[in-house]
């Protein structure tokens, strides 16, 4: 009986929020946010920042909520549909991980310092320079001489000439 005397204002608040009453979305979230909270942490596990994802994945969905609540047909599918986007908020969370995860990794496999910490990597900027073509190293050059002025000044071009077109090293180097 309390089960559905909870439904039925759970459908009460829905059709006010529809129709616009902040103090009926309010009364939703009161009743709901727990729920999700402890869904959002139940789906995504534990982890050290697992609280605060889960409030910002309730929260997303509390976005996604106003977004679409007046679409929303029968009131008496909001629980569902709450869970729905509760779960597609958790999915993309999820997903988010799993990439990082394995950027993470990649960049650790590919990196000479992670295989060998003790060696300290050494970039041989004026040799990468030389290996760019001519037009590249040209727009390196001119990049490195700093102002716009004295990018148009190495360009030959006027000093009326657009501050862009003065600086833009690839125009520079085709001069």
């Amino acid at each position: 009986m309390a089960d559905d005397a909870g439904r039925a204002l759970d459908e009460y608040l829905v059709s006010l929020s529809q129709s616009g009453s902040v103090e009926a979305l309010d009364g939703l979230a009161r009743r709901w946010t727990p729920r999700l909270l402890r869904y959002a942490a139940r789906v995504l596990g534990s982890s050290a920042d697992s609280s605060d994802v889960a409030r910002d994945i309730v929260q997303d969905t509390w976005v996604g909520v106003i977004r679409g609540l007046r679409g929303l047909q029968d009131t008496r599918q909001f629980p569902a549909w709450i869970y729905g986007i509760a779960t597609r908020k958790c999915v993309d969370e999820i997903r988010t991980r799993t990439r990082r995860r394995q950027f993470d990794a990649a960049v650790a496999s590919e990196s000479p310092a992670a295989a060998n910490p003790d060696v300290e990597q050494h970039i041989d900027l004026a040799g990468a320079i030389r290996a760019l073509p001519p037009i590249h190293r040209a727009a390196v050059s001119i990049l490195a001489a700093g102002t716009p002025v004295t990018c148009a000044a190495r360009c030959g071009v006027h000093a009326d000439t657009d501050a862009r077109t003065a600086s833009n090293p690839v125009v520079c180097a085709s001069r």
